[in-house]
């Protein structure tokens, strides 16, 4: 993949969770740190994954982000469990944060809401839950997930998009099953404003 060869924003995106982790638990989560990288290139800043249409030429999914929203990213460890991705509400994670503080343990209710995430990746497109229903669950991931250092980061973030990648071990064993890292940055902007509806979140 690209990320390997040259230095792109899905690989400093990547970094910023890989700098995270001792080697031992780097390399159990080696899959999900290419996908996030996968994810900023492929799709987020690529204009080609933009749907066709005069109002989308030349645009990437990152342009299409509003005042008051984030990207969230999740990608599971479990080499087959791959990634989901979401523009949402900045208030929405928070709100989600406070939520978290009831009830279970915020790790255990994160691995559930990671689970339900990497089951609807893997359920065909019939059975999948619809779109407003994964976008809920990057949310309760992301609110189960964040520290108070990460939200007052995202909430401080203006003039950009900001990007709040997450990645945790899903797996049933394993020394790294249940953990979760993540990361509250920027995107990179060398591309917004390019186009007319470009975002300044």
């Amino acid at each position: 993949m690209l990320h390997e060869v040259v230095h792109t924003i899905g690989r400093s995106m990547a970094d910023t969770l890989a700098c995270q982790m001792p080697r031992p638990v780097r390399d159990r989560f080696s899959p999900a740190l290419h996908s996030v990288a996968h994810c900023c290139d492929a799709m987020l800043t690529n204009p080609g994954a933009s749907p066709y249409g005069a109002e989308h030429v030349g645009i990437s999914i990152a342009d299409r982000v509003v005042a008051g929203e984030a990207i969230i990213i999740f990608a599971d460890a479990h080499p087959r469990r791959g990634l989901a991705s979401a523009s949402v509400y900045i208030d929405a994670i928070v709100a989600a944060a406070i939520e978290s503080q009831r009830g279970q343990t915020r790790s255990a209710r994160a691995l559930e809401a990671a689970r339900r995430i990497s089951r609807a990746v893997n359920t065909s497109a019939e059975h999948c839950p619809p779109a407003e229903v994964r976008q809920r669950h990057l949310i309760e991931l992301a609110g189960r997930t964040l520290d108070a250092a990460a939200l007052d980061r995202l909430r401080l973030m203006s003039g950009c998009v900001p990007l709040v990648a997450i990645v945790g071990d899903t797996r049933a064993t394993g020394a790294t099953r249940g953990q979760f890292f993540h990361s509250v940055t920027q995107m990179p902007g060398r591309w917004l404003g390019t186009a007319a509806p470009a975002g300044a979140a």
